[in-house]
């Protein structure tokens, strides 16, 4: 640390300890205090965030939860957020969601060009056949 980084630092220091008690007041709506309180529990998976600063996160989000009150669904987004069974589908997920779901397909058309002409009727089916595989295989997809 150079000279001018040292005097920040310790005049940082200074100054939070001078105002240590002080209160700060913030003014947020409902959809502003979700998407903090979002951004400290993606800070709060950090493994390296431990010890009294994730402390202090938590209690500022149970504060947070206390003043939003009564609102049942939002609660339990709020609380899916510390879980990561909830977590959303990483990109790579999906795409090998998504060449498994083809790679299936491709199967199907195969099995079905082994003695069958693709025409009219039995082309219909197959493709219900596909839609139907795809329907009952879903993924995060939109």
């Amino acid at each position: 640390m150079n000279n001018n980084d040292q005097q920040i630092y310790d005049q940082y220091l200074d100054e939070v300890r001078q105002n240590v008690h002080n209160q700060i007041v913030i003014t947020a709506t409902l959809p502003q205090v979700l998407i903090y309180i979002s951004q400290l529990q993606l800070a709060l998976r950090h493994p390296m965030n431990t010890g009294p600063s994730a402390d202090v996160t938590r209690a500022m989000i149970t504060d947070l939860r206390k003043q939003i009150g009564d609102l049942p669904a939002v609660q339990e987004v709020i609380s899916r957020g510390f879980d990561p069974k909830y977590d959303m589908q990483k990109p790579q997920n999906i795409a090998d969601a998504l060449t498994a779901r083809l790679a299936e397909a491709e199967r199907l058309l195969a099995d079905a060009k082994d003695g069958i002409i693709l025409s009219g009727d039995k082309w219909n089916v197959l493709k219900q056949d596909i839609a139907a595989f795809l329907a009952a295989n879903p993924t995060d997809v939109p």
